[in-house]
């Protein structure tokens, strides 16, 4: 799996998108008819579906090697000249570390709330999977923003083409906005329908839509969150996303549900959703005004050479 990732992401830094989406389609669907054939015709239960998910990502790793093997130009793939370069580990780990970071950041809050969400009952709990599980569909179109962001925004920055870096922004930043309400919109106009393939219980399906209801109409917020960081890291900020969401993120969630989730006529589960889109806001407002604060820094200078956008 790691394998395809550093792969695809190399790809996709060189603007293809296509290749390492066929090769995780092509890699998903053998995982569907492997799992099929392990359970039903072999009948070897979770380790057979573990062993199709094994060897659909071995397909997936190998197509995207395959393809590395066969580039021209500074992708290609040379087995016998892989070793560590030591400027180049140093700037992967400046980038890399804080992104890694704050997903950690993010994990931590997402625990913190869980905790707070799993004191309101078993019925409650369900209702909330169910709706978290149906976000994750609009985070996914979202997130592919997120990707173009970072491939974007690092190429005409390191072009010098800071105007296009902006108009690049821009554009994510709208396309997210588009996805986030048209299909946050729609689920939570179909919420009930929707949250009935997850359970037939009258009582989870309300508790559902009220997760929905609070968080999915906002939902863009995330993706507009998510596209910022991504163009400050894609410009060589990584440290700085990393700080706002270590306060913004993290810090700001906690403080809410130890100070307004802790009052008695706020002590409910729509207080603990509304941290989500509040902690959004703010660290998005933060993470423009430092995405403006840098780039505003190099609008002047000369561009070298053409690049995407």
């Amino acid at each position: 799996n790691l394998v395809y990732n550093y792969g695809a992401a190399l790809l996709r830094a060189m603007g293809d998108t296509r290749r390492p989406f066929y090769y995780l389609l092509l890699a998903g669907i053998v995982n569907v008819i492997l799992n099929l054939i392990m359970v039903i015709v072999f009948h070897l239960g979770v380790a057979g579906v573990a062993l199709a998910t094994v060897i659909a990502q071995i397909i997936s790793a190998v197509l995207v090697l395959r393809c590395l093997m066969a580039e021209k130009g500074p992708l290609r793939l040379y087995w016998r000249r892989l070793g560590f370069d030591r400027e180049s580990l140093r700037q992967i780990i400046w980038v890399g570390l804080p992104a890694g970071c704050q997903g950690i950041i993010f994990g931590i809050s997402n625990v913190v709330i869980q905790s707070a969400v799993n004191s309101f009952g078993e019925t409650v709990i369900a209702g909330n999977s169910a709706a978290s599980n149906l976000e994750g569909f609009i985070y996914l179109a979202m997130v592919a923003f997120y990707q173009v962001a970072i491939s974007f925004s690092s190429q005409n920055f390191g072009a010098r083409n800071y105007q296009r870096v902006f108009s690049t922004f821009l554009l994510a930043e709208m396309c997210v906005i588009i996805i986030g309400l048209s299909m946050g919109f729609a689920m939570w106009l179909n919420s009930q329908s929707l949250l009935g393939l997850y359970s037939n219980s009258a009582t989870v399906i309300a508790a559902g839509m009220v997760r929905i209801k609070v968080i999915c109409c906002p939902y863009c917020l995330c993706g507009m969150m998510d596209v910022a960081s991504g163009a400050l890291r894609g410009i060589g900020y990584s440290l700085t996303p990393m700080l706002v969401s270590l306060v913004g993120a993290c810090g700001l969630r906690l403080l809410w549900l130890a100070t307004i989730f802790q009052q008695a006529e706020y002590h409910n589960i729509t207080t603990v959703y509304l941290s989500y889109p509040i902690s959004w806001a703010a660290t998005l407002a933060v993470l423009l005004l430092c995405f403006a604060f840098v780039l505003r820094k190099h609008l002047h200078k000369p561009a070298l050479t053409p690049a995407i956008g």
